[in-house]
């Protein structure tokens, strides 16, 4: 199973797009957990709705502690024995999990990074990373270095799945950092 942490902060105007790219994907195996950080707007109840037409949802309500707050909070709940994360603003297309998860098993790997697709309001792709299957064994001291890899950002969460053992005792600073994607990653 993998465990989807979703942190929520007033995003009402994108979040169903993007919990809908979770509850659609080909791989059902899935929980999804959605940590509303304090959110103002109606994106607390957005949550709350959607978890009652899915059981794979659980939602949780925290007064507002920044992104990480909320990531934590997910990874303490997470009971996959994979973790991937996405930010409520974003979306994914409908086998990636499943893509990954293939990838995963088939080489044994720690995590799997896939590319990305950066779109403007009205669909318009405006950059599309190529996807082909790399293998890169790094330590970590090789990758604290890096942001890319061949094109590849690895320098944030959203694009990746873990195995959850080897985060689960890792967490992001409870304070609202700028770049605390790469923070995380050098742990």
């Amino acid at each position: 199973m993998i465990s989807v942490i979703v942190p929520v902060y007033n995003v009402e105007q994108y979040l169903v797009r993007c919990l809908d790219s979770c509850i659609s994907q080909t791989l059902m195996d899935i929980d999804i957990i959605c940590v509303d950080d304090g959110s103002t707007d109606k994106s607390g109840k957005i949550c709350d709705t959607l978890k009652e037409m899915d059981n794979r949802i659980m939602v949780v309500h925290k007064n507002n502690g920044g992104t990480g707050s909320a990531r934590n909070i997910g990874i303490e709940l997470a009971k996959g024995n994979y973790i991937s994360f996405i930010d409520a603003d974003d979306y994914i297309d409908t086998d990636m999990y499943s893509d990954l998860l293939g990838i995963l098993k088939e080489y044994n790997a720690d995590i799997v990074i896939c590319g990305h697709r950066e779109v403007d309001s009205n669909g318009k792709i405006l950059y599309k990373h190529k996807n082909h299957e790399q293998i890169f064994r790094y330590n970590n001291e090789d990758l604290i270095d890096f942001k890319s890899i061949n094109g590849i950002n690895i320098d944030v969460i959203w694009n990746k799945v873990f195995k959850s053992e080897i985060i689960k005792n890792v967490r992001f600073e409870n304070k609202k950092l700028f770049r605390e994607d790469s923070a995380f990653k050098i742990k």
